[in-house]
């Protein structure tokens, strides 16, 4: 069986799967520009950008996929103390990648998992798990972003930091 036979794939709202050749097809598409998600577990997803036209059929190659990398760290509140409920974002650096953000949640001790994260550049960064105040969560993704690269089938341990920036 071809490796890319019954991948998701999502369109919008529309959801479909490749079938055993690994062709997939979205029926009564709107023209105009979509972005294609494929998420398929134990891969890294990956978004494809499109644009059907009226009356052409729009051909896609399903994309390479990878296992990715593996990140894992803990994630420090204000009180340099564990912050359990912290949401913990993976944003791709290059506007062009073909991925898209992956987002955690830390446990009970602090401690986020994000798996399958694709190779290339991207910020991670964190922001607390509750505030009335929306600035205070631009700046714990200020003062907690770091610039991480990833390389296909590593792990990496990084704590993030919500206090006043430091060295690290």
């Amino acid at each position: 069986m071809d490796p890319k036979a019954l991948l998701p794939f999502v369109l919008g709202w529309s959801k479909t799967q490749t079938g055993p050749d690994g062709r997939f097809a979205f029926e009564l598409v709107t023209p105009g520009r979509y972005r294609v998600n494929c998420e398929v577990k134990g891969f890294a997803p990956v978004v494809e950008d499109l644009e059907v036209r009226d009356g052409v059929r729009t051909e896609v190659t399903p994309p390479p996929l990878v296992h990715g990398a593996f990140l894992t760290g803990i994630v420090y509140g204000h009180d340099s103390q564990p912050a359990p409920g912290a949401v913990v974002q993976l944003t791709a650096v290059d506007p062009e990648a073909r991925y898209s953000a992956r987002v955690a949640r830390s446990d009970a001790s602090g401690r986020y998992t994000i798996r399958n994260a694709p190779p290339g550049r991207f910020e991670l960064g964190a922001t607390r798990s509750r505030s009335d105040n929306p600035f205070d969560v631009i700046g714990d993704l200020r003062r907690s972003k770091v610039e991480v690269s990833l390389v296909d089938g590593t792990g990496r341990v990084i704590d993030l930091y919500m206090d006043e920036p430091r060295s690290r």
